[in-house]
């Protein structure tokens, strides 16, 4: 499979380098707007076509991998889909308007490609053994509380826009960064989607959030609760799911269990360390799409929840801006 790189910044360099070792991949373009960038990646792909976007990339290509910053999402995947005719993994979060989403969904599936988000908390060994203890323990999920700490945001690549994180024109801000993995998470560990949220934030540098309250009412009248922030002391992960039979909970790598017949715990992986960009995580995200790309069945069903995170996000921006509560899933300001 001839595979795209579109931005080769951090993530699209641990891309391009996971999908290289793969046999039968191979990197055939990358992108980037920075001349630098462009020349690391021919140095690493000698026989790769380097190009600064997509609309000026002259290759073939069977798959393309969005790695740019969000606000470029939405092109970029719609340049792949079009013009380059070519299935789509993108990086979070996966688009940030709800209705574009839904018509690049619907262009990927008239045309018979793949379009999927890069949800690869998903693959995280830690979040499966939560989930698995909770559906074998807790009966009905009540409650999922899910909270992410850091000191600051992350940084992006030094050649071209080191803080863009805290640029909301480049899609910065906390719920960008680490609302779309909370709220994906917490519609599967529920197995639910959210019906209303309200939302308040506080604002850093440059008019972006540094952080977030999240409150979700779900479809079967379950909750969610996501915390996030850059302002902490250190860097910390919480997920607790609060059951008809007890509670369950991952803090930091120590898994917990709590039933009326005592408290168990397990040690696991820990996230608050940078799990994030575990290769292994990433490695069974391509999986998945290399099968989907490779196989007769097209199924997009992760691009429908990264459709849904857009609309949530969306929302919970207007609840903060406005003050309102409880707006129902969808309602954004005019």
């Amino acid at each position: 499979m001839d595979v795209v790189i579109a931005g080769y910044g951090h993530a699209g360099e641990l891309h391009a380098r996971l999908l290289a070792a793969r046999s039968g991949v191979r990197i055939v373009g990358v992108t980037d707007r920075t001349a630098t960038r462009r020349a690391a990646a021919a140095t690493r792909f000698p026989y790769a076509v380097t190009a600064a976007g997509l609309d000026e990339l002259d290759v073939r290509a069977d798959a393309v991998v969005v790695c740019t910053p969000p606000a470029h999402h939405e092109t970029d995947t719609r340049t792949a889909l079009a013009r380059h005719h070519a299935h789509v993994l993108c990086e979070k979060p996966a688009v940030l308007d709800a209705g574009a989403g839904r018509r690049l969904g619907r262009t990927a599936a008239e045309a018979g490609l793949v379009l999927q988000p890069v949800h690869n908390y998903l693959i995280s060994p830690a979040i499966t053994e939560l989930h698995r203890t909770a559906c074998r323990s807790l009966g009905r999920i009540d409650r999922v509380t899910i909270a992410v700490t850091r000191t600051g945001p992350a940084s992006g690549h030094p050649a071209w826009q080191p803080d863009w994180r805290t640029d909301p024109a480049a899609g910065g801000g906390i719920l960008h960064d680490h609302g779309p993995h909370a709220c994906y998470l917490a519609f599967h560990l529920a197995g639910q989607p959210a019906t209303s949220i309200r939302c308040m934030t506080t604002i850093g540098e440059h008019g972006a959030d540094h952080s977030a309250r999240l409150d979700l009412r779900l479809a079967n009248g379950s909750s969610a609760a996501i915390r996030l922030s850059w302002q902490g002391s250190s860097r910390e992960n919480l997920y607790r799911l609060s059951g008809e039979h007890g509670t369950a909970q991952l803090r930091n790598g120590q898994l917990e269990l709590t039933t009326p017949t005592g408290t168990y715990r397990k040690a696991t992986e820990d996230h608050s360390i940078g799990g994030h960009t575990n290769d292994d995580w990433i490695v069974g995200v391509h999986q998945t799409f290399l099968e989907q790309a490779t196989g007769t069945r097209r199924r997009n069903e992760q691009w429908d929840t990264a459709v849904h995170v857009a609309e949530v996000l969306a929302t919970a921006r207007t609840s903060a801006a406005t003050g309102q509560d409880w707006l129902p899933v969808g309602h954004t300001r005019q």
